[in-house]
């Protein structure tokens, strides 16, 4: 498990996505939803890509949480991204908790005028945290007071990752 996610349930702030960042959309028939999670893989690049839009501003245009897990090429592990609004109080990172087990830290990774990200490799620990798991909580600050702490649904993560595994090694990567 990578070092930055090691410690205390951590806070950070969220920056407004637009709805099609995370749409369940696959080209050449690659789409495939299971449970809370879809998948896309563009036809033969074995670079796939779990998605789930967590949130959405009341009016349903913006995506206030979204999570994605890809394949990133010459890499062995996926990497795992969480794209918050950029209202995100930057200086106190964000946290995450699956279930009973002990809260992760991480800090906001990047941030443009569009969105913020979180990320991290996904490790064979914390991908066996994840697809045992039921609910992952993400939290983080708005301002150094105002903590968000929203759900992720881990159903049906496992078979989205096997899809995924399954799309790499027929593509050779």
């Amino acid at each position: 498990m990578p070092a930055i996610f090691r410690s205390v349930l951590l806070v950070l702030g969220v920056a407004a996505l637009p709805a099609a960042v995370l749409a369940e959309s696959v080209p050449s028939g690659q789409s495939a939803v299971y449970g809370s999670w879809s998948v896309e893989c563009p036809a033969k690049s074995g670079q796939c890509a779990a998605l789930q839009k967590v949130a959405t501003d009341p009016e349903g245009k913006q995506v206030v949480l979204g999570v994605i897990i890809e394949t990133v090429a010459g890499k062995a592990i996926p990497q795992l991204t969480f794209r918050l609004p950029t209202t995100a109080y930057r200086q106190a990172g964000a946290g995450m908790k699956v279930d009973d087990h002990e809260p992760l830290r991480a800090p906001i990774s990047a941030c443009d005028d569009k969105v913020c990200e979180v990320r991290a490799w996904l490790s064979d620990s914390l991908r066996e945290t994840l697809t045992t798991g039921k609910l992952l909580r993400f939290a983080y600050f708005v301002d150094p007071e105002r903590q968000i702490t929203l759900p992720v649904s881990l159903a049906g993560l496992d078979q989205a990752l096997a899809h995924m595994d399954k799309a790499r090694s027929k593509a050779g990567n």
